[in-house]
């Protein structure tokens, strides 16, 4: 018995001896921070270091480019010794700690950090209040080119072109729709009568609170369902446009033009990769299945430019009088990555294109890796021909994600070229399931809003063959050209100009 107690002991001793001398960068589980789990979270609502505990874990089992930000001069755990006292030092004051502080404390931590889609979210238990920050866009928003790329629409001189067509499925124009003149008319034609009845009186006034009300939509946290509720609530002053909008199409709202100049150079602009829900039959009747006649509208709009552009590109081409196709996604942050297939994927070979080399996390250690595997985009399975004509991308620094895929894809293509400036730089993919989190040990950390701790984090690395990882640099492009503020208030685009006239000279 003896013997078996001093065994037992020493294999106690022996084992919580392993435990705490461990490496930080090799834990043998993954706790489940891809949901909102009560246990896991229940340190950090009250507790600043709990917070900065949960959010330096789940990155050191989940992030994809460990080895790329050690290379750049990034030590893991001297963050964790370095800034864990900070954490603890706002919980230990006796003062309220301010949303501006946490914010602050967070971009000092992720600053280093090159990953473009990282976005971390904490919540400050003294406030109430969610704060954010993304080391992304703060090295994007100090580039000289930020301001004038920053939700850049192109505007396009229609009078120059022989064909134009174009689409809008996003929310803000469905909400610019409603009639506000007809609210302003009413009202103040209520207000000149000399003797108005009590209903007429009635109707002044609430024609003056849906006014006041309608402003106010753009600044609420969920525009969406504040207009569908205005829409209710004002639904019998009959104002011309004020529709409920489908919420499940919230998440799929894109502007998207088609032009072809007289010299046949034909031209695609995305605003935002969602075409995928549109275009497919099969997904549009599965996610709207019910819907109204706006939404069918919507489609028909999606359906109707893309086919002209495609239509016209493949014609074009078989004539042979294609001069050249110019692909826009300046300002297009990304979206789905089947959307390709229907882009540049529509001019490339039907068998796929292979734009890098992909690994994903196959553990919970920091360096558990895959081995690398060609990431190969699919092209559109259709009975045409391949483009060999010139081909054009168009991008910016606020390209980002499958835009930046599409931006790398034009500068292997033989015949394709990448204008414009330096992208984002977030080619790395995301899958921001909760049930991915334990299958990749990658996703979201958390639940936005929601959770104390959010982290949204790729699932795996996208590695260009030629230059490597490329988080936090971004795409050069082959001809660099800056958007020329002062041809823009002529209404000339000095971006678009370089890629017509590419396309004209070879």
């Amino acid at each position: 018995m003896r013997r078996f107690s001093s065994w037992f002991s020493f294999w106690l001793s022996f084992s919580l001896s392993l435990t705490l001398t461990a490496c930080r960068e090799t834990p043998d589980h993954l706790l489940s921070y891809g949901q909102e789990d009560d246990f896991n979270f229940s340190e950090a609502k009250e507790s600043f270091e709990g917070k900065f505990k949960i959010f330096w874990e789940g990155m050191n089992c989940n992030y994809a480019i460990w080895d790329y930000e050690a290379a750049n001069g990034t030590d893991w755990d001297a963050v964790y010794d370095d800034y864990l006292p900070k954490f603890q030092a706002l919980d230990e004051r006796e003062d309220s700690v301010s949303d501006d502080e946490l914010r602050s404390l967070l971009e000092e931590v992720v600053a280093p950090l090159h990953d473009g889609h990282l976005y971390v979210q904490m919540q400050n238990h003294m406030t109430g209040h969610f704060v954010s920050v993304s080391p992304g866009l703060m090295r994007v928003q100090s580039r000289l080119d930020y301001e004038r790329s920053k939700g850049f629409v192109p505007n396009l001189d229609v009078s120059e072109l022989k064909e134009y067509d174009e689409c809008d499925t996003n929310f803000a124009t469905y909400y610019a729709r409603v009639d506000t003149a007809f609210a302003v008319s009413e009202r103040g034609r209520l207000l000149a009568l000399t003797s108005p009845t009590e209903h007429q009186e009635f109707l002044c006034k609430r024609f003056g609170e849906f006014l006041e009300d309608y402003l106010t939509i753009p600044a609420t946290a969920n525009p969406v369902e504040a207009f569908n509720e205005l829409c209710l609530r004002y639904e019998f002053l009959q104002i011309p446009g004020l529709k409920a909008f489908d919420p499940r199409v919230a998440d799929f709202g894109l502007t998207m033009k088609y032009a072809l100049t007289k010299d046949h150079i034909a031209y695609l602009y995305v605003s935002r990769f969602c075409l995928t829900p549109w275009l497919s039959q099969p997904i549009f009747s599965e996610l709207l299945h019910e819907t109204s006649d706006d939404v069918l509208q919507m489609r028909k709009d999606v359906c109707r430019v893309w086919v002209r552009w495609y239509d016209k590109v493949q014609e074009l081409h078989n004539s042979g009088q294609l001069r050249g196709v110019v692909v826009d996604v300046r300002s297009n942050g990304g979206g789905m990555i089947n959307d390709f297939q229907y882009v540049l994927g529509a001019l490339l070979p039907a068998q796929g294109f292979v734009v890098a080399d992909a690994r994903f996390k196959r553990g919970v250690g920091r360096y558990d890796y895959s081995a690398l595997i060609p990431q190969q985009m699919a092209t559109l399975l259709a009975d045409r021909e391949v483009i060999t004509e010139p081909v054009v991308v168009l991008g910016n620094c606020c390209s980002a994600s499958l835009s930046e895929t599409t931006c790398l894809a034009a500068k292997l293509m033989e015949n394709g070229r990448l204008v414009g400036t330096r992208t984002w730089g977030a080619l790395c993919m995301l899958m921001s399931t909760p049930s991915s989190y334990s299958i990749s040990y990658a996703s979201s950390i958390g639940v936005k809003d929601v959770t104390p701790v959010f982290c949204y984090i790729p699932m795996m690395a996208m590695i260009p063959r030629e230059t490597g990882i490329l988080e936090g640099i971004g795409i050069t492009p082959d001809m660099e050209v800056q958007l020329d503020e002062t041809l823009l208030q002529q209404g000339r685009d000095s971006q678009l100009e370089c890629a017509f006239e590419y396309c004209r000279n070879h």
